[in-house]
């Protein structure tokens, strides 16, 4: 072992999915014991350390990460009870400890949906602005969407109301998530779409908010949101 092998840190322990291979998953899910030792070379390993180095190999023995370090330190290492497994160029890393992930979605997202987290927008006028350039990108009756604000972080510290959006979306459907997800708002488009109105009763698991007169903000909390989401054609998120 040379003296810059990097020895790995921390006890980052392989579960079944410790290791994404993401294109030999095949390989890995023939192993049957999740803990046995394995040699990764000849690939890009993702090694998660202090300045986010890229290793070409990895040891794992008894379900850790033992040693990161070149094919040549690394396969010094090797012994004949190591399953060796050629990345062939691909890129694996350490298992994702975040169990709560939408891949899929945020892919969707950068195609079609409007970036509303912070810094991208820090005050109701670049939420605006950013609506009308995607109105103008759109043909006549598409939908705009958007994901991420958050009212904490908007200079004005409030929601997002219906009537923010109307001056410039008086004929196209508008619906912004919150970057919980567990509300956003609409415009008064596609609350007419949905047919919310004052009278309109929350649904089970879900809340309209109104204003004390009863009308709504478009701020549709939870299950409610489900009475615009619907509407929205699915290829456009």
């Amino acid at each position: 072992m040379t003296s810059d092998l990097r020895l790995a840190i921390g006890d980052w322990r392989l579960g079944r999915t410790a290791v994404l291979l993401f294109f030999l998953a095949a390989t890995w899910s023939c192993v049957p014991d999740s803990h046995v030792d394995l040699i990764l070379y000849n690939g890009k390993i993702i090694t998660v350390d202090a300045d986010d180095t890229i290793a070409e190999a990895v040891l794992i023995r008894d379900g850790r990460l033992a040693a990161v370090g070149s094919d040549e330190e690394i396969l010094a290492l090797a012994t004949p009870d190591i399953l060796q497994v050629d990345l062939q160029g691909h890129t694996a890393t350490p298992g994702l400890i975040d169990a709560h992930a939408h891949f899929g979605w945020s892919g969707a997202d950068m195609l079609y949906v409007l970036d509303l987290s912070y810094p991208n927008v820090e005050r109701m006028a670049d939420v605006i602005d950013l609506v009308r350039q995607q109105i103008d990108r759109l043909d006549s009756g598409e939908w705009v969407e958007g994901r991420g604000w958050d009212e904490g972080k908007l200079e004005e510290l409030r929601y997002i109301y219906a009537a923010d959006l109307d001056s410039i979306s008086p004929d196209t459907p508008v619906w912004l998530s919150h970057t919980m997800g567990h509300y956003g708002v609409a415009n008064s488009v596609a609350l007419e779409m949905a047919g919310i109105t004052a009278e309109t009763p929350d649904p089970p698991g879900g809340t309209i908010d109104r204003f004390p007169d009863g009308t709504p903000t478009g701020v549709l909390k939870e299950n409610a949101q489900g009475l615009v989401r619907r509407l929205i054609p699915i290829a456009k998120g």
